[in-house]
């Protein structure tokens, strides 16, 4: 994120629901890491619902990518083009299939971790996020 006082404001609401709720954590239903990690998830999709309808968010708004200080400004322009692009064709799925995608890319998850997380089957993650990935292709035109 590039405003860390958002940033810090999220973190701050995940632990305030964690210490809200801890007692209703069973680990026999998940870890704690997934317990933890759903909360943080429905925190995350909360905030970008309520900020989409104050304004459209921008890619940028959200990812501070690092950009190659060597490259030009054309390639720069090409980036954030591509960028629009993605944003644009993730906007298009389900909200299910962006959730699963969020959380494998940008969460660096495994389909083991995203399927306790969302509390579906890894096979189901899989199998969503081939035919997300298939309908993002279609979408942006490429094979």
């Amino acid at each position: 994120m590039k405003n860390a006082a958002t940033a810090d404001d999220i973190v701050s609401d995940v632990f305030e629901k964690m210490v809200t709720h801890l007692d209703s954590f069973d680990s026999t239903k998940a870890s704690f890491i997934t317990w933890l990690s759903r909360i943080a998830t429905r925190t995350l999709t909360d905030y970008y619902r309520w900020q989409s309808h104050r304004q459209n968010v921008e890619w940028d708004d959200v990812f501070s990518p690092k950009v190659d200080e060597k490259e030009g400004p054309d390639g720069q322009l090409l980036e954030q083009e591509g960028k629009k692009e993605l944003l644009l064709a993730l906007g298009k799925l389900s909200e299910r299939e962006q959730q699963i995608i969020e959380l494998k890319f940008w969460g660096d998850m495994s389909n083991k971790e995203i399927a306790e997380t969302l509390n579906i089957s890894p096979a189901n993650v899989g199998v969503i996020l081939f035919r997300a990935m298939g309908t993002m292709r279609e979408i942006l035109g490429r094979d």
